[in-house]
């Protein structure tokens, strides 16, 4: 029973990242501008039902990743929201769009959606209704063996805790938000690129993140929330790529992703 990932899209204009197998799925995030049948139409593109969603998993209350249009999307397609319990107080005001037990707070723990066990971590990162942000590991069991997928976005700094909780992951979708040589030369009018990881930090991250694997190392590392203003998705992957290649790795695959279009989708086996 394949397990496969699709990054639907992911940027400052919406997030959402698609977990699925043949009897659940999962989403992470599901923010922007997303009207129901927006929703319908870019789970049609992989071939998925809104019926077949178990969860959307929700990494913090930024409107790209959680909004009313959310909430009106778990009502409509009763699909259960998995958000912290500091993090749902920023979206009272929204919560009136959805049945109230389709709200799931999380405290941080590991918890179960379906056939997916769920391990949030906490990241760093500031400012507006954020709540307390998490990344996620996903682990899905297949025939004796635990397949892990890794999600970490919209953090400033990856902490060695965040690194542990990432390592020995199949697969990863991290950050690189921007560049900072194109910073520094055009610098931005507003100070939020500090608040995500560049494409420097997202390399290092990565190396050590797969250094400190024992079982383990990504067969795909997905590039997420790439800055359309401060950043260029061929220096991200060549930086990034030189760093890995640096290292002596060589069987990481490395995938775009885009503000408005989605990702190639993989099969973790």
């Amino acid at each position: 029973m394949p397990l496969k990932i699709c990054v639907l899209r992911s940027g400052s204009s919406g997030n959402c990242t698609a977990i699925w197998t043949r009897r659940s799925a999962i989403l992470v995030d599901c923010g922007g501008r997303t009207s129901t049948e927006s929703f319908r139409q870019m789970l049609r593109e992989i071939d998925l039902r809104p019926a077949k969603i178990n969860g959307i998993l929700v990494t913090h209350g930024h409107g790209d990743h959680v909004n009313s249009g959310t909430f009106k999307i778990a009502k409509e397609f009763r699909i259960p929201i998995y958000i912290h319990r500091k993090t749902v107080l920023k979206c009272n005001d929204l919560k009136s769009e959805c049945s109230k037990y389709l709200v799931k707070n999380h405290s941080g723990r590991m918890f179960l959606i379906k056939e997916f066990k769920i391990k949030p971590f906490r990241s760093v990162h500031k400012g507006g209704n954020v709540g307390q942000p998490h990344g996620f590991c996903i682990e899905y069991g297949h025939k004796n063996k635990a397949y892990k997928i890794g999600y970490l976005t919209d953090t400033k700094r990856v902490s060695k805790e965040m690194r542990d909780a990432l390592s020995n992951s199949h697969c990863l979708v991290i950050e690189a938000n921007h560049d900072l040589e194109m910073i520094e030369n055009n610098p931005p009018p507003h100070s939020n690129w500090k608040q995500h990881l560049s494409n420097e930090a997202a390399a290092e991250a990565i190396v050590k993140i797969i250094k400190n694997s024992t079982n383990n190392i990504p067969k795909y590392i997905f590039l997420a929330h790439l800055s359309r203003h401060n950043n260029n998705p061929r220096v991200a992957v060549r930086k990034i790529t030189k760093r890995i290649r640096d290292e002596g790795v060589h069987k990481v695959r490395l995938l775009l992703t885009g503000q408005f279009e989605k990702s190639k989708i993989k099969k973790l086996f």
